[in-house]
């Protein structure tokens, strides 16, 4: 059976740094650097010890997640479980394998569609 996991309406987010291709990657702590004349600090200083990635695909304008509480049910074993615990693994000839079926372990145990995000939904929240 096919099953359409619909966006938690709820989640749907304003992404402030859309369209940025630029991300951070933080290397460990910041190095704090204090000056002290005659014991009293004058000046302190704070160096963020991070490197800059670039992106070839912009960040999104949104942020949303899918509702994985739907309840699926297995095509093979009849099982019913929460989406959320559908599998996905590789085997061992390096193919994909999506929509493992968390009881029976079978492949391919549901068809599932991800609803697509679409601006008029910020509208209706």
């Amino acid at each position: 059976m096919k099953y359409t996991i619909n966006i938690d309406r709820t989640s749907i987010k304003k992404n402030p740094n859309a369209g940025n291709m630029s991300y951070y990657r933080y290397l460990g702590p910041p190095t704090v650097t204090e000056t002290f004349v005659n014991g009293i600090l004058v000046s302190k200083s704070i160096k963020q010890n991070c490197e800059t990635l670039h992106s070839l695909t912009p960040e999104p304008e949104y942020y949303y997640s899918h509702n994985k509480d739907a309840v699926i049910e297995c095509d093979l074993c009849d099982a019913r479980f929460c989406a959320k615990h559908v599998e996905e693994d590789w085997d061992d000839e390096g193919n994909y394998i999506k929509n493992i079926c968390p009881v029976c372990k079978g492949a391919d145990c549901c068809e599932i569609e991800y609803e697509k995000f679409d601006k008029s939904m910020v509208e209706k929240n």
